[in-house]
């Protein structure tokens, strides 16, 4: 079976929360909340939190 693959650039992103959104679906992304990144309902793109990522070890949670 071949696989077939698309890309989305990041301008074009509120485009599709708009178009799921106006269909009826409920968008859920990652979200810096109080430090951590939680997973949320998003109505906009300004709610990603672009350029930060976790590393999770035993004991410890850091946002880089």
């Amino acid at each position: 079976m071949k696989q077939e693959f698309s890309f989305l650039a990041f301008d074009k992103l509120q485009n599709l929360l708009d178009a799921l959104s106006a269909a009826g679906y409920q968008c859920i992304g990652p979200q810096l909340i109080d430090g951590t990144i939680e997973y949320k309902q998003i109505d906009n793109v300004s709610q990603l939190p672009k350029g930060v990522t976790q590393t999770q070890v035993p004991g410890r949670y850091t946002l880089q």
